[in-house]
């Protein structure tokens, strides 16, 4: 009896841990598909900025981590760029604005809209 009482516990605890695993795993699914779209959006940026300014540059860092993003609605997004670029070894850091939109509702196309750098 002990055995069984024992079998029917494990079994349920066994449940149990799967139910919260599947709740807390589309949890999880739903914000990372929402924080998805802005990385995308960034990385889009960031290839976009390198290949436009290489050709000029001796030296061409552009971090994710210095983009600030922002979501205009609609899958249209405003990022500030900060890169840090040398002609010839003078080094500066410069920012750009890049303005995208996905044309899919996957978010799986993009346009970019303004490439224009920003004087301060």
């Amino acid at each position: 009896m002990k055995t069984y009482l024992i079998y029917k516990l494990s079994y349920l605890l066994m449940l149990g841990v799967f139910g919260v695993y599947v709740s807390g795993s589309q949890l999880i699914r739903h914000t990372k598909y929402t924080q998805t779209n802005e990385v995308a959006a960034k990385t889009i940026a960031q290839r976009y900025t390198i290949e436009k300014l290489k050709p000029f540059t001796t030296k061409l860092i552009v971090p994710l981590e210095k983009m600030t993003i922002t979501s205009l609605g609609n899958g249209y997004y405003k990022i500030l760029v900060q890169v840090d670029i040398a002609y010839n070894a003078i080094p500066e850091r410069l920012t750009y604005e890049i303005s995208l939109h996905y044309t899919d509702d996957d978010y799986a196309n993009s346009v970019i809209d303004s490439f224009r750098r920003i004087e301060k």
